[in-house]
């Protein structure tokens, strides 16, 4: 089994957030992002923003022939623009 921290996120583009799988003792964790162009996530479950939209971080654990996904839905909004002065 795999659980993430949280099922839904918010965060402005060019920013980080970090998700934490928990899943069955000994199961390797693989991430994915469903939309690159969106962001990307490492091998550590680190998310970087890179456009605005909506797109989902699946975590897979693995472990001998079982399976198991947790997901993540992250909307990425636009960068506050830095005011003058």
């Amino acid at each position: 089994s795999i659980a993430l921290d949280r099922s839904r996120a918010t965060i402005e583009e060019d920013k980080t957030i970090s998700l934490t799988a928990t899943a069955t003792s000994g199961a390797t964790v693989a991430w994915s992002s469903s939309d690159t162009s969106v962001a990307t996530v490492g091998a550590t479950g680190l998310v970087s923003a890179v456009a605005e939209g909506v797109f989902v971080i699946m975590a897979k654990a693995t472990k001998n022939s079982d399976e198991a996904i947790a997901t993540c839905t992250v909307t990425v909004t636009a960068a506050e623009e830095q005011g003058e002065g």
